[in-house]
Parts: C-alpha cells; sequence; structure tokens
C-alpha cells in the first residue's frame, strides 16, 4: 500500500517555482526536498515535519500534497500488434 502515494510535484512547482531556496529558509534539507520530488526516497519514509512544512508552504492541504493510488495501469487485451502500438490504459480513453 506504500507504493500507491506520492508527492504531488507539479502542484509544489506550480505553487513553489523555486523550492529547494525556500524549503532551506524554512529549516528543511534541499537535498532531501530534492530526492522527494525526484522520487529518490519513498514518501512513505519522509518525516511528517517535512511534509506538514512543504504543504504550508505550498499553501494547501496534506490531501492535496499526498496523491494516492493514481497510477497508471496497462490493460493486456491479448493482440500482440495492439499492445505494441497501441497500448490501452485502465481510466484512459480510446478513439
Amino acid at each position: 500500500m506504500d507504493d500507491d502515494i506520492r508527492l504531488n510535484v507539479p502542484l509544489l512547482r506550480r505553487r513553489i517555482p523555486n523550492l529547494t531556496t525556500v524549503a532551506k529558509a524554512s529549516g528543511l534539507r534541499p537535498a532531501t526536498v530534492s530526492n522527494l520530488c525526484a522520487g529518490k526516497i519513498s514518501l512513505a519514509k519522509a518525516e511528517v515535519r517535512t511534509l506538514v512544512t512543504l504543504a504550508t508552504l505550498a499553501g494547501c492541504t496534506l490531501d492535496e500534497l499526498v496523491i494516492r493510488g493514481g497510477g497508471i495501469a496497462m490493460m493486456v487485451s491479448g493482440i500482440k500488434v495492439l499492445d505494441l502500438f497501441a497500448p490501452l490504459f485502465r481510466g484512459g480513453t480510446v478513439g
């Protein structure tokens, strides 16, 4: 279940363009924030203080900052050509 959560990086980048600089000014380690955004550190291993500070800096709630699920799952149709050239994704649209 821990693999289903991730950080809403586009929201952070949109609201705080210079994220590492602002994080350093608020007392967070810039390397930790950068690694969280890049996915090098699992969100399940992040400190609560770090997440709360990021949410406060971005002006959002923790629910907006942490995305649950939403991973793109590929559906296998069994037709090799279709699976190779036009893969189907769960929740996507097909014309």
